[in-house]
């Protein structure tokens, strides 16, 4: 906290008060739940995106060749086709989806970000619900 003692005088001046600031500054218990929405926080849904689109960085996504031979090898192990309907839970931006609009299956997109649901339905042009 002596990094933040330079600032206390000023924080105070804005209405702060040292005590919370420090509390507020302490590391939670590993183990301590979370009410915080980390995924939706603009500046780490951002990056968590940038990560997901790079198919060099396999930060938030495998591989992309990986993806490919996985998309390749499901899309033939079940039949996938105008008569099948695949639903992707935890869609992200759609790596998967976008791989197998080529069969033709109703395909469906589940995910918790908002940005993710936004970035899939950008980058895929398919009817994909």
């Amino acid at each position: 906290m002596k990094t933040l003692t330079p600032y206390r005088a000023q924080l105070e001046a804005q209405g702060a008060h040292w005590d919370d600031v420090l509390k507020a500054c302490q590391r939670p218990p590993l183990d301590t739940p979370s009410t915080q929405p980390f995924w939706d926080d603009p500046h780490i849904a951002a990056q968590m995106m940038r990560y997901h689109l790079d198919p060099e960085v396999e930060a938030a996504s495998k591989p992309h060749a990986v993806i490919d031979a996985e998309c390749a090898y499901l899309a033939n192990a079940l039949s996938l086709g105008p008569d099948k309907t695949l639903l992707d839970l935890g869609c992200g931006p759609g790596l998967y989806l976008e791989r197998w609009v080529a069969t033709g299956a109703h395909l469906m997109g589940v995910d918790l970000s908002p940005l993710a649901i936004e970035t899939a339905r950008k980058r895929i042009n398919a009817p994909i619900d």
